[in-house]
């Protein structure tokens, strides 16, 4: 049973509609550019490899982490739900990343600013010895994946995309 959520937080228009046309987009860019690759090829190997390339770089890095995010938009999904029971990434506390209320030890707000932009974090720390169970979703490891590059910490919540 899903509690009644708190608060949700889901992506903000524009950054939708971003996602939406950008990822067809190097969809398409992937498509062309291995389709020019391989048909210019004097090396099959070569082009193979350049092909290879191409996929594996704009694929694993653009393509396929957007696919999960407009899967997700589809569906309807919030980036991040807040309950009584705790906080998830996502709908569904089973599969998605998620962590209860009592196993985090602190709350800490951070900016975190790079060149182009500023963004305030909510840092979740677990208590110690308390890593929860691992996500059994795309869109769950990645975002596990991001704030751990980001914050240091796999639970955190990101306020510049929210609406």
């Amino acid at each position: 049973m899903i509690e009644r959520p708190i608060l949700e937080l889901r992506m903000r228009r524009a950054w939708r509609i971003a996602v939406a046309i950008a990822i067809p987009a190097f969809t398409a860019l992937i498509v062309a550019g291995s389709a020019s690759i391989l048909s210019s090829a004097r090396d099959p190997v070569g082009g193979i490899v350049g092909v290879a390339i191409i996929a594996v770089t704009l694929g694993g890095l653009i393509v396929i982490p957007g696919i999960a995010v407009l899967s997700r938009l589809a569906r309807g999904a919030p980036d991040v739900r807040i309950d009584a029971q705790g906080v998830v990434w996502g709908n569904d506390r089973s599969r998605d990343l998620a962590i209860d209320w009592s196993e985090v030890e602190s709350v800490t707000s951070r900016i975190q600013k790079s060149r182009y932009l500023t963004d305030r974090l909510l840092v979740l720390e677990p208590r110690a010895g308390r890593i929860g169970t691992p996500p059994r979703t795309l869109y769950g490891r990645l975002m596990a994946l991001s704030n751990r590059v980001t914050s240091g910490s796999r639970f955190a919540i990101s306020t510049m995309v929210v609406d």
